[in-house]
């Protein structure tokens, strides 16, 4: 648990991180009352993890991961990170290259990145995804397996759609 705190406080501090709204295959969806967001954490083995954010109001994902090895990242510095998903087909989806992160140091020293705002596909491409990496230039900074993303997508829009006041049942909406 300790684990979850220090990767969702820096950008959900309205979370309540004892009780997610959904569990789908190794993945928690959890609520932000303050921004009227959800956002999705999947923390693995290695003790990294990754999160993905999504405002159904504005149609907006974003992306954050942890890297424990990025220990020359300051606070609020940029780089320009390259996110591949490779598809349930076997394809790289290469269409979210060159996506600006900003790191965020945590109290306990930990590096995490999160992304700038991704254009409304990137949920869609995600549930499509068997698999998750990024890489600075041509080398890798992490890789992961997402699971049931389908599900996951499904369960962190409908969570969104309900903070933000949209009927999840609205065929017109999201």
């Amino acid at each position: 648990m300790i684990a979850v705190l220090m990767f969702s406080m820096a950008q959900a501090p309205a979370v309540d991180l004892d009780q997610p709204m959904a569990e789908v295959d190794g993945w928690s969806i959890y609520r932000n009352s303050l921004d009227k967001t959800c956002h999705a954490i999947s923390l693995y083995e290695n003790g990294e993890g990754v999160i993905v954010f999504y405002d159904a109001a504005h149609k907006d994902s974003k992306v954050a991961f942890t890297e424990k090895n990025a220990t020359s990242l300051k606070d609020d510095e940029e780089r320009t990170i390259n996110v591949y998903l490779q598809k349930n087909t076997g394809k790289i989806d290469d269409g979210w290259e060159d996506v600006k992160f900003t790191a965020h140091i945590t109290e306990q020293g930990r590096p995490m990145l999160f992304s700038q705002s991704l254009l409304p596909p990137f949920l869609d491409d995600f549930a499509k995804s068997r698999s998750l990496a990024f890489f600075y230039g041509t080398k890798k900074i992490a890789a992961y397996k997402l699971g049931k993303s389908a599900d996951v997508a499904k369960a962190l829009r409908k969570c969104a759609m309900k903070e933000a006041g949209i009927n999840p049942l609205d065929p017109f909406a999201n």
